[in-house]
């Protein structure tokens, strides 16, 4: 639709609109008056036949009358039933240009043999004795006609001609059918002319289509000026003023102003107007506004620096896991391959082979605990951890754990002791987040302790914040050196000794450990001197400060 005119794509359309409504609007009454005029001619059917019906019943009442004299003596007169329905129809028959007719397969009378719809409908009728009547439409010699038929069956009035025994002649001469009472012995058939109804229906139709053409017409007129007034000739003014404004024109008179609009239009119109004194304005500061765009592109160039500098240490970052990664995996994984060679290598006593078993174990612990981290702080950098808070007793929430590293605790000569103040309250947390904890500071402690030395786990209840809970794990190892602890939460930071003489660690359990107390709304820190120990401490919120927030 390119290049068209609004008001042609819009009175195309309605055009479309309107007619397709009119057209289902001229077929629904086509239908309908075709349904009338059938039902009209099957109502006179009906009343015709039902009138037919009672001149039969009248004639086969009074037979007795008929043919008996006052004196008693008997003589047919001719007049059954029969010939009362063919003298009826035929004097009908001459007086209108309906035709009516006592018919049947095997008729007496020539003038009652059945043509192709009737024996047709006949052979129905015989076939379905429930049904009443029959009707369709037919074309005879080219004209139409609306055919009706019911269906009559044999009463007492028919046997004394039409009953048993079959073949012997009957009183009118004609051989009896034998007949017993009900069976079907024809039907009354109805030929309506139909010309009249069709021509009227197409008067209608005529009149009808002459009414849409006569309301399209004027229809499409008034919209037609309604759509030029009211919106293509307000549109093409604006059109030529956004013309001018295009080619830099600003300086409107108060003449291009004028308003030749209505409703939404004349709103657009006032935009238009606004938009071209602020285009205006624009214009003629456009010196101001250059050099305060010049200062954004400054300042979003800055942004971008920045932003690039971040890039180039995320992906310094990122160089520094995947090596942390490569090289601390290959460790453990080059430990549990040369043990598992060394269990296949005959001649080792029991005891040694128990020793490689447990090196080996402690090697697979070391890797597990390694891929543990890796995966927890992909989590915790993508906010994928979930918590489980409960409320738990601090003692009971490390007693495990504590029992768990004695083993490790006394096979490297280390003392470990537990002090935990009376009364504690109960905190909020998610315990096996909070044991994670504990085991990355213990193991850290154990790691960096020298045997003979020993480490201590404290549990108190902060005195300057009331409702938080202080955990402590102190070890005498060497400490962490100044310069290093102001990055030792960091990842891939590790204090203690350096180079080759480092421990084995991933350097990620205290950035995870520090991820995970923060996540429950504690904080974490370290105290240490060089050659004195070091002291790891984080705090939890008390069961009672979570329930008042």
């Amino acid at each position: 639709m390119k290049g068209r005119k609004l008001i042609h794509i819009y009175m195309g359309f309605i055009t479309l609109a309107i007619t397709a409504v009119m057209t289902l609007n001229l077929a629904w009454n086509i239908r309908l008056e075709k349904q009338s005029g059938e039902q009209k001619m099957l109502a006179k059917a009906q009343l015709i036949t039902q009138q037919f019906v009672a001149v039969r019943s009248f004639a086969a009442a009074n037979q007795d009358r008929i043919n008996y004299d006052s004196q008693g003596n008997f003589e047919f007169k001719r007049l059954n039933p029969a010939a009362f329905g063919r003298g009826v129809g035929e004097i009908f028959n001459n007086k209108t240009s309906y035709t009516f007719k006592q018919t049947r397969l095997q008729p007496r009378n020539p003038a009652n043999t059945p043509d192709s719809f009737e024996s047709a409908q006949l052979l129905w009728l015989h076939n379905n004795p429930e049904a009443d009547f029959v009707w369709e439409k037919d074309i005879i010699d080219g004209e139409p006609f609306f055919r009706y038929m019911i269906p009559l069956y044999a009463d007492s009035s028919c046997l004394p001609c039409h009953g048993s025994p079959r073949g012997e002649i009957d009183i009118s001469g004609y051989p009896r059918e034998g007949l017993v009472l009900g069976d079907f012995a024809g039907a009354l058939s109805v030929t309506i002319p139909a010309s009249a109804y069709y021509a009227q229906l197409w008067k209608n139709i005529y009149s009808q289509l002459f009414f849409i053409f006569l309301l399209l017409c004027l229809s499409l007129l008034l919209l037609y000026i309604l759509q030029r007034k009211l919106i293509t000739a307000p549109l093409e003014g604006l059109s030529s003023l956004a013309v001018r404004l295009g080619k830099g024109d600003f300086h409107l008179q108060a003449k291009d102003y004028r308003q030749n609009g209505y409703g939404e239009i004349r709103v657009l119109e006032e935009i238009f107007q606004n938009m071209a004194k602020e285009l205006l304005l624009l214009y003629e500061n456009l010196e101001n506004k250059v050099q305060a765009q010049t200062l954004n592109l400054e300042q979003e160039k800055q942004k971008l620096f920045w932003m690039n500098e971040e890039l180039q240490k995320l992906n310094r970052l990122q160089g520094d896991f995947l090596a942390a990664v490569s090289h601390e995996l290959r460790t453990p994984l080059t430990c549990i391959l040369a043990f598992v060679e060394l269990l296949e290598i005959p001649g080792f006593s029991q005891e040694e082979r128990q020793q490689n078993l447990q090196d080996l174990r402690e090697s697979a612990t070391q890797l597990l605990n390694m891929i543990n981290n890796l995966l927890d702080t992909a989590k915790l950098d993508s906010v994928r951890i979930k918590l489980d808070n409960k409320i738990q007793q601090p003692k009971q929430l490390i007693l495990g754990i504590v029992k768990a590293f004695g083993p490790l605790v006394r096979k490297k000569g280390l003392e470990l002791e537990l002090e935990a103040a009376e009364d504690l309250p109960a905190v909020y947390c998610d315990p096996e987040r909070v044991k994670q904890v504990m085991v990355n500071l213990l193991g850290n402690a154990v790691k960096f302790t020298a045997p003979g030395g020993k480490i201590s786990i404290s549990i108190l209840t902060d005195e300057q914040k009331p409702d938080r809970v202080i955990f402590s794990v102190r070890d005498n190892g060497p400490g962490i050196n100044k310069e290093d602890q102001p990055f030792i939460f960091e990842r891939f930071r590790q204090g203690g000794k350096r180079a080759n003489n480092r421990p084995p660690g991933s350097g990620l359990g205290l950035y995870l450990s520090k991820g995970l107390v923060e996540m429950q709304g504690g904080e974490i820190w370290l105290e240490s001197e060089p050659g004195l120990g070091a002291t790891f401490s984080f705090t939890l919120p008390t069961a009672s400060a979570k329930i008042i927030d």
